[in-house]
């Protein structure tokens, strides 16, 4: 890579570092090109070089996190720590996505961007396939995830878990705002509400 292919992509990478940190704390409607552009401390136009419109930064900028993120789940499913604190470090996480971006992020993917939602669900696929079944299988000879119960079954369980939280931002400032609430429901995603004989 050349000098000015270096710099060009500190640029691209400033400019999505601003326009996340905006998406985060105003969401993607309120969020103006001249914002993002004051804060990565560039030119409208320069962010214009890089991105041609408002959608193309929004599809860069949830591209980049998602696979952000998906590589660090893999990174935290693989690493030698106890099985249940690499669970609930991820469902944490989740839990902290879905909050940050108050539900826009999907309702923003599903109806404005499918090409992209199927991009990230294909992304998911990946994970799940490469290590996510591997996890549950260890779960399972560790006496976490019961041995009748498919990864197919866990996985269906987490995502409606998942699409209600989403879809209940009173929940999920409940749970940010008390974490003692996060844990348990973690703890009820994790072994249930019903004790095993």
């Amino acid at each position: 890579m050349t000098g000015y292919d270096k710099r060009k992509q500190r640029k691209r990478d400033q400019i999505l570092s601003a326009a996340e940190e905006l998406f985060k704390k105003q969401g993607f409607k309120k969020t103006t090109i001249d914002d993002v552009a004051n804060r990565a401390g560039v030119s409208k136009v320069t962010v214009y070089n890089h991105f041609t419109d408002k959608r193309g930064l929004i599809e860069a900028s949830v591209r980049e996190m998602m696979q952000s993120k998906i590589e660090g789940y893999r990174e935290i499913l693989v690493s030698d720590r106890p099985w249940q604190e690499r669970l609930n470090e991820i469902v944490l996480d989740k839990f902290r996505t879905v909050r940050d971006y108050s539900g826009e992020i999907l309702g923003t993917l599903y109806y404005e961007m499918p090409d992209l939602m199927d991009e990230i669900k294909n992304l998911k696929l990946k994970l799940e396939n490469e290590v996510t079944y591997s996890f549950l299988d260890e779960g399972r000879k560790l006496g976490f995830v019961p041995m009748d119960i498919s990864n197919e079954a866990v996985a269906i369980f987490l995502a409606c878990i998942a699409r209600g939280l989403e879809s209940n931002d009173d929940v999920l400032m409940r749970l940010s705002a008390q974490p003692k609430l996060a844990e348990e429901l973690i703890s009820i995603i994790t072994y249930g509400m019903i004790q095993r004989p």
